[in-house]
């Protein structure tokens, strides 16, 4: 199922890009650059994490430690790449905690 799944959104993603790249003439190259250092990040930080799966925990430990160091490598990695919408998206949370409180 993971699998179909996998298949479907890429091909829903090629479709969208195709028509993206009519309607407004971003190109694929562009299209590819705009998610390549995201994609970047996430395939590195997965490569990390996988390597958990080579201790003796048992499964539960080991899927909580994978997804807090997933978490945590990944906000570090985007606040030492994306510094401006790091800090953003800081702000906007910081505003929207000091307005609920």
């Amino acid at each position: 199922m993971l699998v179909g799944l996998i298949v479907a959104n890429t091909i829903a993603f090629g479709v969208s890009m195709l028509l993206i790249k009519k309607s407004i003439i971003h190109y694929l190259r562009h299209q590819l650059l705009d998610i390549s250092t995201t994609l970047l990040l996430s395939v590195l930080l997965g490569a990390v994490v996988y390597l958990f799966n080579f201790t003796h925990y048992q499964y539960l430990i080991k899927l909580i430690v994978e997804a807090v160091c997933f978490s945590l490598f990944y906000l570090i990695a985007v606040r030492i790449v994306y510094k401006e919408r790091w800090m953003e998206a800081k702000d906007g949370i910081i505003k929207k905690v000091r307005g609920f409180f």
